[in-house]
């Protein structure tokens, strides 16, 4: 009788595995394979490379398979790109305006696939998320350290005259956005302050955005923000030529020249990549815009690791502009 028990007792566990592997088998499979497309190149030391070590990393921490693409900028192979990268994938992920219209149409053709945007709000599609990045914010912070250190006596290679400047990538609402927050903090600290603006045409033209620095360096301009992803590596060459200063963007770029680059507005979005893919594994990725600004620490102005080329009363009065937008006392806006 008791043998028997034990038998019974076996067949019954032996059972109850087969079942469990058997659900187990049925149900949903978390995702196992993502995708990044860019539309220019890796290397950019920015916007491209930051979200690269977001994929790294979200891929080591959830032991996923991925792969990369790079379109080097050219039209005909946006759409391609992603539709090859949507028939091995279960997540895709794209960087770049360029891609707005293409990631549309291929996401309605992969229904089960996961897509995300960087950079910009689409809505609509259900299997579509996107990042809207609130630059305007971070850029206002960027143009009252520029202002703050063009007025700075105590700053040794700034001269005389109040001015500053600003070169884009290309002029499209996302760069529009850095020039709108870098002039509206430039204002508010010195209406009588000049700013320049320029556009290099290009976010991998890096003797196109040297062109428009140099220019603004030999008119006066003792602080030039670059916002031009790889181009702007252009700007840091044309402050060292100048000797004049420069901040940087996308990524903490002070360690390239940090006698030069005050600051950088960093525009994390290796972080926004992770946690949407990591939404996305989990099966809690909803479709529609993910808003980030300075709020939760995604935007942001850092001094770099060596000691700040600015005073401490300089820092502090960013800080509090910073806080006046955090707490809605003042209202910086780009993109609605």
């Amino acid at each position: 009788m008791h043998r028997n028990k034990r038998v019974f007792t076996r067949i019954m566990a032996a059972v109850a595995i087969l079942v469990a592997a058997s659900c187990a088998k049925a149900g949903p499979e978390r995702p196992r394979k993502v995708a990044m497309v860019i539309a220019g190149s890796f290397g950019d030391g920015s916007f491209f490379d930051g979200a690269l070590r977001g994929l790294h990393r979200v891929a080591d921490e959830l032991r996923l398979d991925y792969e990369t693409v790079e379109c080097d900028e050219l039209l005909g192979r946006y759409e391609l790109e992603v539709t090859g990268a949507a028939e091995r994938s279960d997540i895709v992920v794209v960087l770049g305006y360029q891609f707005f219209d293409a990631i549309q149409a291929v996401a309605r053709s992969f229904p089960d696939v996961d897509f995300i945007y960087l950079d910009g709000p689409i809505d609509g599609i259900a299997n579509l998320s996107s990042v809207d990045f609130v630059e305007a914010e971070g850029a206002y912070l960027a143009g009252v350290l520029a202002a703050l250190v063009t007025a700075d006596p105590g700053m040794p290679k700034a001269n005389p005259l109040k001015r500053v400047g600003i070169v884009g990538g290309m002029d499209i609402p996302v760069i529009r956005d850095f020039v709108d927050g870098f002039l509206a903090g430039v204002e508010d600290v010195d209406p009588e302050t000049e700013a320049y603006v320029g556009f290099a045409g290009s976010f991998e033209d890096k003797a196109a955005a040297a062109k428009l620095a140099t220019a603004m360096y030999a008119a006066g301009a003792d602080v030039v923000f670059q916002a031009a992803g790889g181009a702007g590596q252009g700007v840091f060459d044309a402050a060292l030529e100048a000797d004049r200063y420069a901040i940087g963007v996308d990524l903490d770029q002070r360690y390239l020249d940090p006698n030069r680059i005050i600051a950088s507005m960093v525009k994390n979005a290796g972080e926004a990549v992770r946690r949407l893919v990591t939404l996305a594994v989990e099966g809690r990725l909803v479709s529609g815009a993910y808003r980030y600004g300075l709020e939760g620490g995604i935007l942001s102005l850092e001094y770099g690791h060596d000691d700040p080329l600015v005073s401490q009363e300089v820092i502090e009065r960013v800080k509090r502009a910073e806080a006046e937008i955090l707490s809605g006392a003042r209202r910086v806006t780009g993109r609605d």
